[in-house]
Order: C-alpha cells, then sequence, then structure tokens
C-alpha cells in the first residue's frame, strides 16, 4: 500500500515538473532573447 501511494505521488510530482518546465521554458527563452 505504502509503495502504491509512493509510485502514485512520484507520477504526479513528475507530470506537475514537466508541465511548470513546459510553461517556463518559453519564458526564458523570451527574456534572454529581449535582453540582447
Amino acid at each position: 500500500m505504502g509503495d502504491g501511494l509512493v509510485g502514485k505521488l512520484g507520477i504526479d510530482l513528475y507530470a506537475k515538473v514537466n508541465l511548470i518546465i513546459m510553461v517556463l521554458s518559453p519564458i526564458f527563452v523570451i527574456k534572454t532573447v529581449d535582453g540582447r
């Protein structure tokens, strides 16, 4: 039961991190281009 919970949280966290990276990556690129 504990392993299942950890696995579910791990997948959920991984999905959230991927979503955050997808959202922030273009922002960082735009800021870098504007900086130049």
